[in-house]
């Protein structure tokens, strides 16, 4: 997928401090930072969690700033990324995903228009050439994500107000998936306004094949069961795909994989909490708050 590329060398830098979090994406990173820039962020922040092979080093050299999270997992890196920004916003973009030149400007324009702190971008494929899990996951954001206000939104591509980051910031003990519900949860129980944009786009890789689909809805399962462990609910978005079943029932494979796999990661999850007090005990006390960090 090849991002269109607009005239913005004569454009302003936006008030955004983009943050990829990232770990182990050496065939990524260097595309996705170079569709970031073109959008004029005020700076790029990879945050990276202790890669193994060149992500770090392809990262400096595309231009970003790059720090470590020493390992601590994606929530630690979302919020070290907010807490080391010096600008108003933050535009989380994942490393497979793209956004176009104008992504981060539409998403700054509904949110400061509209009042939201917290935007998500609409996400199109990356292909053309699409398998039948790619397309299946195409369908489920179509049945779950609506543009306007919202009660969860993901991170793929997504503008947050700082001063929310940094009164309710993502938090450590979710170290793989479901991070961002778990701080949707909190923000929104704050008083936060959440939202998906139509006239914002970014591109994202979804998952090709039926083993890669497995193994990214296993990851989210365990990180589902530390939610259900700390909130005592799940996203209500699952009722929404299961009832688009009735009229799309070709993807009734595809919601019944990702059950399965969704259900056997969470047992899995659960017995590991089961045998690890100290995560059990974070969870239940709830996130830690937010603590003092640059002004921005």
């Amino acid at each position: 997928m090849t991002v269109e590329r607009e005239q913005v060398a004569d454009t302003p830098r936006l008030p955004v401090t983009a943050v990829i979090c990232v770990r182990n994406r050496e065939g990524s990173i260097t595309e996705c930072i170079a569709s970031v820039a073109a959008s004029r962020p005020a700076r790029i922040l990879v945050v990276d969690g202790n890669s193994t092979d060149a992500t770090a080093a392809l990262a400096r050299t595309a231009g970003a700033d790059v720090v470590s999270d020493d390992g601590a997992g994606l929530g630690a890196a979302r919020r070290l990324g907010a807490e080391l920004a010096e600008t108003h916003w933050i535009a989380y973009v994942d490393s497979d995903a793209r956004v176009t030149p104008s992504t981060l400007s539409a998403l700054l324009e509904v949110a400061e228009a509209d009042g939201f702190d917290a935007v998500q971008a609409k996400l199109h494929s990356t292909t053309s050439d699409l398998t039948y899990w790619q397309r299946g996951e195409i369908w489920r954001r179509r049945m779950q994500e609506h543009p306007g206000p919202a009660a969860l939104i993901g991170c793929q591509a997504t503008l947050v107000r700082r001063s929310l980051l940094l009164s309710v910031p993502f938090d450590a003990t979710f170290g793989g998936a479901a991070e961002d519900h778990d701080w949707c949860f909190r923000a929104t129980a704050a008083g936060a306004a959440l939202a998906h944009a139509d006239r914002a786009i970014a591109y994202h890789e979804d998952r090709a094949t039926f083993a890669e689909f497995v193994a990214q809805r296993f990851w989210y399962g365990r990180g589902m069961a530390r939610l259900l462990m700390r909130h005592r609910r799940l996203a209500p978005q699952a009722r929404t795909a299961s009832a688009g079943t009735m009229r799309t029932p070709r993807y009734v494979p595809f919601m019944l994989t990702s059950w399965a796999v969704t259900a056997l990661g969470m047992a899995v999850e659960t017995v590991a909490l089961a045998l690890n007090p100290g995560v059990r005990r974070r969870l239940r006390e709830g996130a830690p708050s937010g603590r003092p960090s640059t002004p921005g």
